[in-house]
């Protein structure tokens, strides 16, 4: 043999095992532990509960804006301290009612999200091209209920007593959510025997303000300043075991049949400054650990045939 061919197989044999080499990594490869979306490696991409729960600055980081309805102010105050912590993203949070927010929206106001809490609401933003149509999402539910203040000093003992000539009660206005949702409750009411069909009329007679939000009728109720508010379910367990505890209040069930069932929406806003980001919130609120903190507020979960 040669020297020529000698050379020629030694590197003949080079080339073999250095392909050899590369089909061993490929089965052996390292992988990142984690994804770009947040998923971890050995986690269905199918469960999105997994997925949403676990957001990661790499999903989108910066500073997330959320325009969200006044009564869930106290659940997404912690959903935005649990969500930052596990994703990294800085959230700010702009709460009103719902028509407020969608009125700053229309004026040039940013932001990456908008929740309401009512469709009607919502259709006015995708109808101003806030949002797109049809990607709006059911968030949670909520009821209405009667408080009073401690003291009741109108001896307000049922729903009826409403209706009671000098009770003075405070209102969502009729353009903020609850307040649309407090009119279809009195609708109601006044068809059931026993209330009266003037029983709507009576009840708004005694209303001596209406409210930009519902945490205004809450305040107003807690310090005595009217007889009864119509409010949500949520807002009153907050006022026993929220901030504002000091100032407890009663409250008077509404019959279910009577009591129209209040759903929110959550939206990305278009031209979102962090839109990748706030996909992984509506995820995380949704279906991750979000909706389990909305629960532990009272808000019921989507309607499971609008669940994602």
């Amino acid at each position: 043999m040669n020297k020529r061919t000698i050379i020629g197989l030694a590197m003949l044999l080079f080339v073999i095992t250095l392909s050899g080499c590369d089909s061993g990594s490929a089965g052996n490869a390292v992988v990142n532990p984690t994804s770009t979306t947040g998923v971890s490696i050995g986690t269905p991409v199918s469960s999105p509960a997994a997925s949403a729960s676990m957001p990661t600055a790499s999903s989108g980081s910066g500073k997330l804006t959320v325009y969200a309805a006044a009564s869930l102010k106290d659940s997404f105050t912690k959903i935005g301290k649990d969500f930052k912590a596990s994703s990294g993203n800085d959230i700010e949070f702009n709460f009103a009612g719902s028509q407020q927010l969608v009125t700053q929206l229309q004026s040039g106001a940013q932001a990456d999200l908008l929740v309401t809490a009512d469709l009607p609401t919502m259709l006015t933003a995708i109808t101003a091209s806030l949002v797109t149509k049809d990607i709006e999402q059911e968030l949670a539910t909520n009821n209405l209920v009667v408080i009073l203040p401690p003291q009741n000093p109108a001896n307000i003992q049922s729903l009826k007593d409403l209706a009671n000539p000098g009770v003075k009660i405070d209102l969502a206005a009729d353009t903020v959510p609850v307040g649309k949702y407090a009119q279809q409750a009195l609708t109601r009411l006044s068809a059931e025997s026993g209330y009266g069909s003037d029983f709507k009329a009576k009840v708004n007679a005694n209303v001596i303000s209406r409210e930009d939000n519902v945490k205004a009728v809450v305040a107003k109720v807690q310090l005595g300043e009217a007889d009864a508010g119509i409010v949500y379910s949520t807002d009153a367990i907050a006022a026993q075991s929220g901030p504002t505890a000091n100032m407890p209040v009663k409250t008077i069930t509404i019959p279910a049949n009577d009591n129209p069932l209040a759903v929110y929406y959550i939206a990305k806003l278009n031209g979102a400054s962090n839109p990748i980001a706030a996909d992984v919130f509506i995820k995380y609120a949704i279906q991750g650990a979000g909706r389990d903190t909305l629960a532990s507020f009272g808000f019921g979960h989507p309607r499971s045939m609008y669940e994602p």
